[in-house]
C-alpha cells in the first residue's frame, strides 16, 4: 500500500454514488513511478473512493483497506487473473472535512458494474460469457473466504467488469469491501447490512 499525494491526480470526476461512498475516476500523473501492475491501455486511470461523512466513515475505510491487504499479500494470494478489485493505496484530499478526506486509490474497471453492463449488453452475451461471470464471482468469493473474511454486501452493483465480456479475455471482479468483516467477528450476530433485495431471508429471521 502506498500513500499518493492528492496533487498527483488530475481530471478527477465523480462517476457514482452509493449509500456509503462516492466514487471518482482520476488520472494519475507519472503513474509509472509507483510501479503499479496495471494494464497498458489504462495505466494512468484509477478510481478514488471516498466514504461519506458519518460516524462510520473511517471504519468502512479501514475495513476495505484491511480486507484488500490480506487478499493481495502473502497471507492470501489471489490466483491469476486476480478476481478482486485491487486497492493500490490511499490519498488525502485537503479540501474535505477531516472525517472523510481520505480516499482509497483503486483499480479502474472500464466497463462499469455488472448490473448496468447486463442492461446494455444482455442480448450480446452468450452462455459462455455468462459462465465466465459465475466463474469469476465464485472464485473471487473463495479467495475472500479463504482469507477469513466475508463480504456482506455482494450484489450486481459490486461486481465490476475489468474487461469487456464480449472479448475472449473477459474479467468480472468483486469490489466494495467496505462492509466486510472477519468471519469470526462476534459483532456479526447483531448486524444487518447490504441491499435489501440481495440479503438472505434467514438474516431477517435472526
Amino acid at each position: 500500500m502506498k500513500y499518493i499525494p492528492y496533487s498527483q491526480f488530475t481530471n478527477v470526476k465523480k462517476i457514482a454514488e452509493g449509500g456509503f461512498s462516492i466514487v471518482y475516476q482520476a488520472t494519475l500523473l507519472y503513474g509509472i513511478k509507483y510501479h503499479f501492475e496495471v494494464e497498458k491501455e489504462h495505466k494512468n486511470t484509477f478510481i478514488l473512493k471516498r466514504f461519506k461523512n458519518s460516524q462510520y466513515a473511517k471504519e468502512y475505510f479501514l475495513r476495505e483497506l484491511k480486507t484488500n491487504h490480506h487478499t493481495y499479500t502473502d497471507y492470501g494470494r489471489v490466483s491469476e487473473p486476480n478476481m478482486v478489485i485491487k486497492t493500490y493505496g490511499f490519498t488525502k484530499d485537503p479540501r474535505l472535512d477531516s472525517l472523510d478526506n481520505y480516499l482509497l486509490v483503486m483499480e479502474y474497471a472500464p466497463s462499469g458494474d455488472l448490473y448496468k453492463y447486463l442492461q446494455n449488453n444482455f442480448t450480446e452475451i452468450d452462455w459462455r460469457k455468462k459462465a465466465f461471470i459465475i466463474y469469476f464471482t465464485i472464485n473471487g468469493l473463495r479467495e475472500i473466504h479463504n482469507n477469513g473474511f466475508i463480504h456482506r454486501d455482494l450484489h450486481s452493483g459490486n461486481l465490476l467488469i475489468r474487461r469487456d465480456l464480449r472479448d475472449d479475455l473477459c474479467q468480472c471482479k468483486i469490489g466494495d469491501l467496505g462492509l466486510s468483516q472477519p468471519v469470526n467477528d462476534t459483532l456479526l450476530n447483531n448486524e444487518i447490512y447490504g441491499v435489501i433485495p440481495y440479503i438472505a431471508p434467514e438474516i431477517f429471521m435472526g
